[in-house]
């Protein structure tokens, strides 16, 4: 849009440039022909023919200066997010495929991620400085890996269709954005306005393993995690994130997540059991018990959260290395208490085969957990 503001600029400048030399060469050639007379008549205020054509000659210039600059007014309040953009769509990438959940600047309904590194504030006080050891140094890496990683795995969570040799062709996919607010890391991704089952399992995909992504990397950087998942509304440009989602995912992590864990929200909770209730409003390859389930997990207080083994897939990082870095958090602990809030997580990186998949029912004393919470303390964000 930028390079269309230009142009016409440039048009428009050359054209009323031209305009006033065509005009200014009719004034001097009837000077020379009909004398100071013949200029006076045709510059008379009531020469209206003269000065219709005048007008409209330079009409067109001024227009496109005027266009120039409402295009460069349209820019501005996009790139400053002032323009609410209710599309989810990213762009196209370098294949020519369409990617979505990831624009600029969005106002509408997306998925939110909360992510709090634990004991971050206390090594900021402490360790503060510019090595690479520093804390933040250490965010710092944690922030710069978390959106390229799902891609460098060349992982894409999309629609597709297969070519004759049975290699997928993507028709698009979703894409996250990472943001750091202090010591916390949000993780995000939008909606299209009309929300479709195939959209919403595609995006949560996409969230999901970014976030357990994120927790890996934080887990190697010497911390682990806590935070708060959920869908709502949500806003954010190239500098702000702020809306109901964010709100309710981080109240999520401060009042429910009290372990090392990222728990899911009620509207999103609600989400998943209204689409795995209605399996024929499904036009993918997937289902949600395949898509979603297997992201989750019961914990022993029976809240439904993302499930922690799945950041065991990364061949590049050893599972062992992992569950050591794990357990050197805890034994860092020293208040017996916290050292327990660890055991949990421990158990299902050595053990994720224990850990099943949460059922329906599972899913609906969740809701009711949540349901109980929110009547007992009120809605999130109060």
């Amino acid at each position: 849009m930028r390079l269309w503001a230009t142009l016409c600029k440039v048009v428009g400048y050359i054209w009323l440039a031209l305009a006033g030399i065509l005009i200014l060469t009719g004034i001097v050639g009837i000077w020379m022909t009909e004398g100071l007379s013949g200029v006076q008549r045709l510059l008379s205020p009531f020469n209206i023919a003269n000065w219709l054509v005048t007008v409209l000659t330079l009409a067109l210039g001024v227009g496109f200066l005027f266009l120039s600059d409402k295009l460069r007014e349209k820019t501005r309040g996009s790139e400053n997010g002032d323009e609410l953009n209710k599309d989810n769509l990213s762009g196209k990438d370098d294949n020519n495929i369409i990617i979505k959940g990831d624009p600029k600047s969005f106002f509408g309904t997306g998925l939110v991620v909360f992510i709090d590194l634990l004991g971050f504030s206390k090594e900021i006080l402490a360790k503060w400085s510019e090595e690479e050891g520093s804390p933040l140094k250490r965010l710092l890496r944690i922030k710069s890996a978390s959106p390229v990683l799902n891609f460098a795995k060349h992982i894409k969570f999309g629609s597709y269709s297969k070519d004759d040799n049975g290699k997928p062709m993507y028709h698009y996919y979703y894409q996250c954005r990472v943001q750091t607010v202090s010591d916390s890391i949000v993780v995000s991704t939008a909606l299209p306005p009309n929300l479709n089952p195939e959209d919403f399992m595609l995006a949560f995909l996409a969230i999901a393993n970014a976030s357990l992504d994120i927790w890996r990397e934080a887990i190697m950087e010497g911390f682990t995690v806590r935070g708060g998942f959920e869908l709502d509304d949500i806003f954010w440009n190239s500098s702000e994130i702020i809306g109901p989602a964010f709100i309710k995912a981080f109240e999520l992590e401060k009042e429910l997540a009290d372990t090392s864990r990222i728990i899911i929200g009620e509207r999103l909770l609600a989400t998943i059991l209204f689409i795995w209730g209605n399996p024929q409003r499904l036009q993918y390859v997937i289902d949600v018990e395949d898509a979603i389930l297997t992201l989750l997990m019961k914990s022993s207080d029976n809240y439904v959260s993302l499930k922690p083994s799945f950041m065991l897939k990364r061949k590049d990082v050893s599972a062992q290395d992992i569950i050591e870095k794990v357990r050197t958090l805890q034994e860092s602990c020293r208040i017996d208490e916290h050292k327990l809030k660890y055991e949990e997580l421990i158990s299902v990186l050595s053990n994720p085969e224990k850990h099943n998949k949460p059922c329906k029912q599972d899913l609906l004393n969740y809701q009711s957990l949540l349901v109980s919470y929110k009547k007992t303390n009120g809605d999130a964000g109060k």
